[in-house]
């Protein structure tokens, strides 16, 4: 049954938990270029999501949170936007400052190829990748994610854990 659903992965070509993941560049909202390869050594979530998709506008609040807390310790994010409108997804970011990670766009919605090269088939869908570029969780969401993401700034700092603190308590997920 490993073996079949190892066949079964690999023709679907989405990349799966050990993976390596797939380099990419695609063109940012601003007009810059965003490429995986960029964020070598930090911890990224991949985020496909969409400013149409109720469960992406739920869980932005605890994903922007997240990302104010970690982004000192090494943590990035990159949004990957399934939108068609450049000006919705432009309004929705005007909107909700608190998203502020680089958000690739080209307008192609589920067409954009780095969606498919991902297998990405529903939104919202997270790729939480270490340090070294491989995909360490798929869709992790709440608690699991900052766990994992906490699992992974620690890792390779030999003896260490990462703190995070708000309003000068520890923060305990």
């Amino acid at each position: 049954l490993k073996n079949l659903l190892s066949q079964t992965r690999h023709l679907s070509g989405s990349p799966d938990v050990g993976d390596r993941a797939p380099d990419f560049t695609l063109s940012g909202l601003e007009g810059n270029s965003i490429s995986l390869s960029d964020f070598s050594g930090k911890v990224v979530l991949l985020y496909f999501w969409a400013t149409w998709c109720p469960p992406c506008r739920n869980e932005a609040p605890f994903i922007a949170d997240t990302h104010e807390a970690l982004k000192d310790k090494g943590f990035r994010i990159i949004g990957v936007s399934l939108d068609t409108s450049r000006s919705d997804l432009a309004d929705y970011l005007m909107a909700n400052p608190k998203i502020n990670w680089p958000q690739a766009f080209d307008g192609q919605g589920w067409e954009t190829p780095v969606a498919r090269v991902y297998g990405v088939r529903a939104t919202p869908s997270s790729f939480l990748i270490d340090k070294q570029g491989t995909i360490r969780y798929i869709n992790p969401r709440g608690p699991d994610l900052f766990n994992g993401i906490l699992q992974l700034l620690s890792e390779g700092e030999e003896g260490s854990q990462v703190e995070v603190y708000v309003d000068g308590a520890p923060l305990r997920p």
